[in-house]
């Protein structure tokens, strides 16, 4: 009960907080309208883990990346989102049927996966939303660890170096 009040709490904070962003507005967006849906997604990825399963989680990671690696000063930025969960040690719990039952929640949706290089690593995406899920676990058959990463979409910016940015990024 405790982790979909976490939840909400997490999406009214976040709302809240979006709604008094002091961000300057360039070109088709800002920073923050990448951050949000990133943010908000990952939180609805994470709450779809059965919380049994989880011992613990490590801190939430937050960052901007430049969409397009030729762009020197990294206007086109996009929010990636990702938290690492740790799973309990149980023979009951293994993190490749976890993330099965996780991606097939999502295609229930209308979410596509597609399987990466290796079979530890699932990307969603949907053609009505910019932002994409990426699922990791480590090759355990139980226990180990899996990351939940989430990108926004892309938004123009001032680059790398602007003030905005900076302050999203947690950088003086």
């Amino acid at each position: 009960m405790k982790r979909p009040i976490a939840a909400l709490a997490a999406v009214v904070i976040l709302t809240s907080l979006f709604g008094c962003a002091q961000e300057e507005s360039i070109g088709a967006g800002r920073l923050s309208d990448s951050m949000a849906p990133a943010q908000l997604l990952r939180v609805e990825a994470y709450t779809r883990v059965p919380g049994y399963m989880v011992k613990s989680t490590a801190e939430a990671s937050e960052s901007s990346r430049s969409c397009d690696t030729s762009d020197p000063k990294g206007l086109e930025r996009f929010w990636r989102s990702s938290i690492e969960i740790y799973m309990v040690d149980n023979a009951s719990v293994r993190p490749k049927a976890i993330i099965d039952d996780l991606v097939a929640s999502f295609v229930a949706q209308d979410w596509v996966a597609e399987e990466g290089v290796s079979s530890l690593n699932t990307r969603l995406t949907k053609d009505s939303i910019a932002s994409t899920i990426s699922l990791t676990r480590t090759p355990m058959d139980t226990g180990g660890t899996i990351t939940i990463a989430v990108d926004g979409p892309c938004v123009m910016t001032a680059g790398f170096e602007d003030p905005a940015v900076r302050k999203l990024d947690g950088r003086p």
